[in-house]
Parts: structure tokens; C-alpha cells; sequence
């Protein structure tokens, strides 16, 4: 499950890798089934989940972005 809405997050300067794949991360999918179903190289597709991981999760963070979580209690 994300903790971040990503769509909420792009604009017209996200790299094309980042916007391609960020509509595939779940929680579920791996970086190989990301990269297949966004047509995008593995690679590429790694090293924009680790930017992600590095640099937009911290600053949705810090602007109150993150996603409020559901557990049953």
C-alpha cells in the first residue's frame, strides 16, 4: 500500500521514468513487474523508486502528504 499519493505529487518536471512507473507502485508489484507494466527500463525503473524512497517520500512527509493509514484495530 502506498503511504504517499503519487499523483498528487507530479508535475511537468517529473522525469518521464518517474511518471510512467509511479501509477504501478502498490506495495505489491516489484521493481521487474513496475518496469514490464510501465514499459520502461529496469534500470531506470530502480533508480527512480530509489529517488523516490530518498527524496519524495521526505518531502510529502514534511508537507503533510502522506497518505493517513487504516488499521483495524
Amino acid at each position: 500500500m502506498a503511504l504517499v499519493d503519487l499523483n498528487a505529487l507530479k508535475d511537468d518536471n517529473w522525469d518521464i521514468t518517474a511518471a510512467r512507473v509511479a501509477e504501478y507502485i502498490d506495495g505489491v508489484n516489484h521493481v521487474a513487474r513496475i518496469a514490464e507494466l510501465a514499459d520502461a527500463d529496469p534500470a531506470l525503473t530502480r533508480e527512480t523508486l530509489r529517488h523516490m524512497l530518498y527524496v519524495v517520500s521526505p518531502r510529502a512527509r514534511a508537507n503533510g502528504q502522506i497518505l493517513p493509514s487504516h488499521h483495524d484495530d
